[in-house]
């Protein structure tokens, strides 16, 4: 699924996509090969993106991970 001109946040939405548990942020920086700072600042991005386009947010479940809620989105 493309997203937005930012390859990291389509690159980080389609690991949700794939997902079938919660995401770390460690899984994150170690697929995507980014910082700990870059996964939150691709999220917040990704969120923004999604927001604008009506979609669900990626939820954060305190000290366990994140995830998407793929009702919403075509595959």
């Amino acid at each position: 699924m493309y997203t937005s001109k930012n390859k990291r946040a389509n690159q980080m939405l389609n690991l949700f996509l794939s997902s079938k548990d919660l995401i770390t942020i460690p899984e994150l920086e170690k697929q995507l090969s980014i910082s700990r700072r870059s996964v939150y600042y691709s999220i917040e991005k990704m969120n923004q993106f999604l927001d604008e386009k009506g979609f669900d947010k990626v939820i954060n479940v305190k000290n366990l991970g994140f995830y998407l809620n793929k009702k919403q989105y075509p595959r």
